[in-house]
């Protein structure tokens, strides 16, 4: 069996959280370590910039280890650069899974969650989902993670069937 690192990208209420838990219960997938960035600002965060960029080093730091795991973030913002290049540099197999839901279904789901993770910025969520979301876009027409593997959610079992298939190749 192939040792893989799993990148779930998607907008915020896009259902990124949910397919992680999904595939994090798969026989194949069990023993495979699960990186948020949402964890590790509830970890090490306080809403200040400083906690910010604390949480993002542990959370680039556990992606560095070449250990097979299923790592979930947006996909936009500062960050995306260094996470593309430590993905670039291991020497496992990388797949990344684009999360693409609506923005108003993103923006519908945002409005049942309790946001309680503690982020610097104070950004009114519909404008947050919209930003993250033409990014996004823009990333995944311009091919910035198509150096990888690719596959955009669309279907549960289409997708189960394509992670198999990586796994034993």
């Amino acid at each position: 069996m192939n040792r893989l690192k799993i990148l779930i990208i998607g907008n915020i209420s896009s259902g990124k959280s949910t397919l992680v838990d999904k595939l994090s219960r798969l026989d194949e997938l069990v023993d495979f370590e699960v990186v948020k960035i949402d964890e590790e600002r509830e970890k090490y965060g306080d809403g200040s910039f400083s906690k910010e960029c604390l949480s993002w080093y542990y959370f680039l730091d556990k992606i560095e280890n070449e250990r097979s795991m299923l790592i979930e973030f947006s996909g936009a913002g500062p960050y995306k650069h260094s996470i593309r290049q430590i993905l670039n540099q291991s020497e496992l197999k990388i797949i990344v899974i684009y999360v693409s839901t609506s923005l108003v279904k993103c923006i519908e789901n945002s409005l049942d969650r309790d946001f309680n993770t503690p982020y610097p910025w104070k950004m009114n969520i519909d404008k947050a989902i919209n930003s993250i979301q033409l990014e996004l876009e823009y990333d995944w027409n311009d091919k910035f993670w198509h150096i990888f593997k690719t596959n955009i959610l669309t279907d549960t079992e289409k997708l189960m069937k394509f992670i198999r298939s990586e796994l034993y190749d």
